[in-house]
């Protein structure tokens, strides 16, 4: 039950405090979790990203050698 608790709804017992707590995610692991959670996406985006910037090398080298014609 108690593990259930904790896995569900992110709370847990501070025992300083003697009483329950909320464990908030910061927003590195919250954009970790959707990458684990999102590989096929991820991978897209990823991919998409890395053939726009050869695709805008290989632009600015075309020009630069018609500029040189």
């Amino acid at each position: 039950m108690e593990n259930t608790k904790e896995e569900v709804f992110k709370v847990f017992y501070n025992s300083s405090l003697e009483k329950l707590q909320n464990q908030e995610e910061s927003k590195f692991e919250k954009i970790i979790n959707n990458i684990k959670n999102h590989k096929l996406f991820t991978t897209v985006i990823v991919a998409f990203i890395m053939f726009a910037t050869v695709n805008l090398a290989m632009i600015y080298s075309f020009m630069k050698i018609l500029k040189n014609i």
